[in-house]
């Protein structure tokens, strides 16, 4: 007869039993829930451990595509920090920043109450042969007020061209521009990934754990997950024969 190890009172159970335990009630959650709370899910990952290298595993695929996905959001975050650091270089190169034209507009003054209720008096009178033939019916001291205010406006515009004109100089000099295509590609190529991890039938609760976590490097956004959703739902359906 074969020794049957039991573990005795206060022993801890071996690693794969647990393991066993853990995957299965995490698979019924996943088919009583109907994935219908993905950041739920998310969480209840963290119970799921990304097995080690194990020969033949029905998801090693998928392991190996996460593992690439995790190699390129290792690369995102060193290119964002770079990023950070020639703009700041490129700032301070290109001097003061003057006010931003849309933060202008945000502050800028409204026409005073006393040439407002100027300006309506003058509207009253206002025929519609005057607006064909273009006349100036505003008073005098409104149209001043109106052309002081482009004026000011111009000038803000002026200076945030000038400014900005140096700072992307400066971008260029520190090869800013060269990093930032870069990273855009870095953003790209993790994204395809994402997509053929969603595309890859997973064949265990592992497997349906790194669609998970793929949609949460994609930042969770509603078409990851959607498309986490959908792909994961296929597993269950496969897995249980086609009952759910």
């Amino acid at each position: 007869m074969p020794n049957t190890h039991v573990p005795a009172a206060g022993e801890a159970m071996p690693a794969a039993e647990e393991m066993k335990i853990i995957t299965g009630r995490f698979s019924r959650r996943l088919i009583l829930a109907g994935i219908a709370s993905l950041p739920a899910l998310g969480a209840a990952t963290a119970a799921v451990a990304r097995p080690e290298a194990v020969s033949p595993h029905p998801d090693a695929e998928l392991f190996q595509l996460e593992r690439e996905i995790d190699a390129l959001k290792d690369r995102m975050d060193k290119l964002e920090k770079s990023q950070r650091r020639l703009c700041r270089k490129a700032e301070k190169a290109a001097g003061q920043q003057p006010l931003r034209p849309s933060d202008w507009e945000k502050q800028r003054p409204s026409l005073p109450e006393d040439l407002k209720a100027m300006r309506t008096k003058a509207q009253d009178h206002v025929t519609f042969g005057d607006v064909l033939r273009g006349a100036e019916w505003e008073p005098p001291a409104v149209r001043a007020w109106y052309a002081a205010i482009a004026s000011e406006r111009a000038a803000i515009k002026a200076a945030w061209d000038q400014f900005s004109g140096r700072l992307d100089e400066q971008h260029r000099l520190l090869g800013y521009d060269a990093k930032e295509a870069e990273f855009d590609a870095v953003c790209s190529e993790q994204w395809d990934i994402g997509r053929r991890i969603f595309a890859t039938p997973a064949h265990t609760v592992e497997g349906m754990a790194v669609k998970l976590r793929a949609g949460e490097s994609l930042g969770l956004d509603t078409e990851a997950c959607n498309d986490t959703i959908t792909s994961i739902s296929a597993d269950i359906k496969r897995l249980v024969g086609g009952a759910v």
